[in-house]
Formats: structure tokens, sequence, C-alpha cells
């Protein structure tokens, strides 16, 4: 098939597998105002939070085996992607 850019239509073997395939899953959706930071607050066990878990309704948490977000380079949130900005508990 080179080159044939024309739309076909579905044969019912094509209408079956879709019809089989899962409902996609639905995320919450995220907060209208996105804050420019996402902010990391390390508790007195040195485990980070980040502020993001409210927004996303799941613990967003995260533990260096050694340094924190700075040392170990971690610029960006991996859970919402916003920059980090670290506080003390």
């Amino acid at each position: 098939m080179q080159g044939n850019n024309e739309a076909h239509a579905i044969t019912a073997v094509e209408q079956d597998i879709l019809n089989r395939l899962p409902e996609p899953k639905h995320f919450p959706p995220m907060p209208a105002v996105k804050p420019n930071k996402c902010a990391w607050t390390k508790d007195e066990d040195g485990i980070y939070t980040a502020a993001c878990h409210r927004a996303l309704k799941e613990v967003n948490s995260f533990i260096f085996t050694s340094g924190g977000p700075v040392e170990n380079r971690f610029t960006f949130c991996p859970y919402c992607g916003r920059p980090i900005k670290t506080r003390a508990a």
C-alpha cells in the first residue's frame, strides 16, 4: 500500500476489535489556574511531598538516598512537570 492516503471503510473485523477495547481511563481535571512552581515540602524524616498531590488527589512523595532535589539535579516535578520549589515542613 504505497502512497494511498484515502480513507477506507471499517470492516466488520476492525469494528469487532474496536468494540472489545476497554474504555479509556479518565483522570481528574487539573485546576484551571496552575501555580508557576510545584512546592516540595521536606518532613522530619527527610521525605519530600509535592504540592501537586492535592490537585491530582494522590500522594506524591519522594525519598532521596542522599541529598535533596537540588543535589540530585531535580529541576521539574516528575508528577506535574512544573519547576520545583523546595521548603521545610
